[in-house]
């Protein structure tokens, strides 16, 4: 989850920033408490305005009747309107990378911790995120598939021969579907949850283990 305060603090930098380029026009009518809590309303007007710079603009400008002494023309507040939303969006951009790529360390600590000695009894090798074993003439296989486009992880398995070169997970199994009903992934992000996400996910690949163990049998 992105980090409110640092958000809103990144926000409020890139506010101060962007309004000292604009000294030379933007006369707070006091001092320093009054800019201030200028920055403060400006940055929660970037944020409620969404990506709509028209929207912002015009918030700016019931801002600047009421915080300055001189004003802008419309061309400039459309112009501090748009700096001031791709501000946010490069904020948000930066910060949302920036928690995921803690969530997926978390995620693969626990998996490593917690998942793959199990795997290791069970007799696979490899190294994070691929593995497999020899059974008989059978190849069983296991990988980790992390999603891009958020805070989960797919656990698939597949099958081969043993003398097959061209290993293929496309008609395999992601463990967890069956007992799930659909196409299931581990979600390390659900804040219902209230427990370690990251340890209750990495320990519920094992409790559906028979899963996985009775799709090799039959299939």
């Amino acid at each position: 989850m992105l980090d409110i305060n640092e958000f809103i603090n990144a926000i409020s930098k890139s506010v101060e920033e962007i309004l000292e380029t604009q000294l030379n026009i933007f006369q707070p009518k006091n001092e320093i408490e009054d800019y201030k809590k200028l920055i403060s309303i400006i940055t929660f007007s970037i944020i409620e305005s969404i990506d709509n710079p028209i929207n912002l603009q015009e918030k700016l400008i019931v801002i600047e009747n009421e915080s300055f002494t001189k004003h802008l023309n419309t061309e400039k507040l459309k112009n501090i309107s748009i700096l001031l939303i791709n501000a946010k969006n490069q904020h948000h951009f930066n910060l949302y990378n920036k928690a995921r790529k803690e969530k997926r360390e978390k995620i693969t600590k626990a998996l490593k911790e917690i998942t793959i000695p199990f795997l290791r009894a069970k007799g696979f090798k490899g190294s994070f995120p691929n593995f497999k074993r020899n059974n008989n003439n059978d190849v069983h296989l296991l990988r980790f598939l992390f999603s891009q486009f958020g805070a989960q992880f797919a656990v698939e398995i597949a099958k081969s021969n043993i003398d097959n070169k061209n290993i293929s997970f496309f008609n395999g199994h992601r463990l967890g579907s069956e007992k799930n009903k659909n196409d299931y992934w581990y979600n390390y992000e659900n804040t219902e949850i209230t427990e370690d996400i990251f340890n209750f996910r990495a320990s519920e690949v094992i409790e559906n283990w028979s899963e996985a163990e009775n799709w090799w049998t039959e299939n």
